[in-house]
């Protein structure tokens, strides 16, 4: 590990210890102690919530049981619960805690997750989709792990390191849902035969949900443990007509 890395990560750590949010997560405008999710009034009303009835699968907005697009999906889980749909600025939220070493990021992502705590009453375990060692090399963290142990504390659930990731695989920003289930092939093991999920409920942690591929290829390792029922949640999902990403 080189010196400047070194500084890096410990300029992140003593961030994460003496933080006290002052400014909008979204867009860093001021904004008093103690706003909601720690982002200003403007940047809330943008947030877009899914809400009312949703596709059994994907949990887009949609009118029936199943949207027009999942009908003819075979996802490997039972069930994708999202809070908002991806915009500008879940986006903006998202890759802060990606890319700019934004760690402490995760807490208010999970307690966006958090506030309908019903999505979680039937949940034996937390797990999460895994980053490969090149990723948690730049990054430091996996963000995803990190929104797990969030949610974990909020709501008094175990989080299971479950899964593993292979390096050598492409970043799937604009790719269509083909070229992802290609380029995920066999991306994911499990870590250990755990005989925890035998039976159990685990719900699978992501930051965004964009065609379920990462979710489903997740989701076939897991199903290897024999748990009950595998759902997945994310902080928010891209409209499917959307290019977003």
């Amino acid at each position: 590990m080189t010196i400047k890395r070194k500084v890096l990560m410990l300029l992140s750590k003593l961030e994460d210890l003496i933080f006290t949010n002052h400014s909008c997560i979204s867009c860093g405008l001021e904004i008093e102690d103690g706003s909601m999710f720690s982002m200003c009034d403007e940047c809330l009303r943008k947030l877009e919530i899914i809400s009312g009835k949703v596709c059994e699968k994907c949990g887009e907005e949609m009118k029936g049981l199943v949207c027009e697009v999942c009908k003819d999906k075979n996802y490997t889980f039972s069930k994708n619960i999202s809070i908002f749909y991806y915009n500008e600025i879940t986006s903006r939220i998202v890759k802060k805690l990606k890319y700019s070493r934004k760690k402490y990021y995760a807490k208010y992502i999970a307690e966006m997750m958090t506030v309908v705590k019903d999505n979680f009453k039937d949940i034996d375990y937390l797990t999460f989709v895994p980053s490969g060692k090149k990723s948690l090399k730049e990054r430091g963290y996996n963000q995803s792990e990190e929104i797990a142990k969030e949610i974990g504390k909020i709501i008094g659930l175990p989080v299971l390191k479950l899964l593993g990731k292979k390096d050598g695989f492409k970043n799937q920003a604009g790719m269509n849902r083909l070229d992802r289930l290609k380029n995920l092939e066999d991306a994911f093991y499990v870590l250990e035969n755990s005989k925890k999920l035998n039976g159990k409920i685990v719900m699978l942690i992501d930051d965004v949900f964009t065609t379920g591929t990462t979710l489903t290829r997740c989701s076939s390792e897991l199903a290897k443990l024999k748990p009950k029922k595998i759902i997945t949640m994310t902080l928010a999902k891209t409209k499917f007509e959307s290019n977003i990403d």
